[in-house]
């Protein structure tokens, strides 16, 4: 009797701290998002103001623009859990801005990280984040990013298959340039795991820009070059002094 009753205790203490454990872990705050976003994006990327918990909640955007200036994406971003026989899943939309066109979503499972595709909105003051030509020009915009899925290996985070993507830059203006506009910009490309590539077309605008460039170890490369139409060239001279190596008429740029 007495065995019975000591293994129906043990079992009540177990039951107890599973239990516990299963209740600590639905209710982990959002922030707990915080570190492993930070850490994961090397400190250029922060999840911010956030609320909730660790499986449904909210918070910002902020992307490091430079040392000491950070650029916060504008309303909340609202993600959801959902358990499934594929996995964990993630549906991440958002609440104000409409950054995304539509909810897109991170499936975690035993071997691989699927990230749906998607479309995403946002100031072209975030382009400052990749440096090069975008810090120079300081661009004042919209962009658009399209994206096909991403399916990513869960042990080592590599890319298993080509993504393919699009970036469209719509009527960018220059905060070094008085014209009211100077163009629209297309960048069509693609990544794997062993890097990238992309283009760079000029759709409308005073200024055109033409080049490719490629994503690897050493981050975003192009080389290109950038004129203005004619009849512009006395207005934009100036910028395309700043914007690389000009002879004129003509800036080649690299970075």
């Amino acid at each position: 009797m007495v065995n019975v009753l000591s293994r129906y205790k043990w079992l009540v203490i177990l039951l107890s701290l599973a239990i516990a454990i299963i209740t600590s872990v639905a209710s982990a705050p959002a922030s707990y998002w915080q570190p492993i976003i930070k850490r994961a994006s090397h400190d250029r990327v922060r999840l911010v103001n956030v609320s909730g918990t660790l499986w449904s909640g909210s918070g910002q955007w902020a992307f490091q623009v430079s040392d000491t200036n950070w650029q916060l994406l504008p309303g909340r971003m609202q993600w959801d859990e959902r358990f499934s026989l594929q996995g964990m899943k993630w549906v991440i939309s958002d609440i104000e801005y409409k950054t995304f066109n539509r909810p897109f979503s991170v499936l975690i499972n035993l071997t691989r990280i699927i990230v749906s595709e998607g479309t995403c909105n946002f100031p072209a003051q975030l382009l400052e984040v990749a440096g090069g030509l975008a810090h120079t020009l300081k661009p004042i915009g919209e962009v658009s990013i399209q994206w096909q899925a991403i399916q990513l290996n869960n042990a080592d985070f590599r890319i298993q298959e080509p993504v393919n993507f699009r970036i469209d830059l719509k009527q960018m203006h220059s905060a070094i340039s008085p014209l009211p506009q100077l163009g629209s910009y297309k960048i069509a490309g693609v990544f794997s795991e062993v890097g990238g590539h992309y283009d760079v077309t000029t759709d409308t605008g005073p200024l055109l820009i033409e080049g490719q460039g490629v994503l690897g170890s050493k981050g975003i490369q192009f080389n290109g070059e950038a004129k203005a139409v004619e009849g512009m060239e006395e207005q934009l001279g100036g910028l395309l002094l700043l914007m690389g190596e000009f002879n004129g008429r003509v800036a080649h740029l690299h970075f």
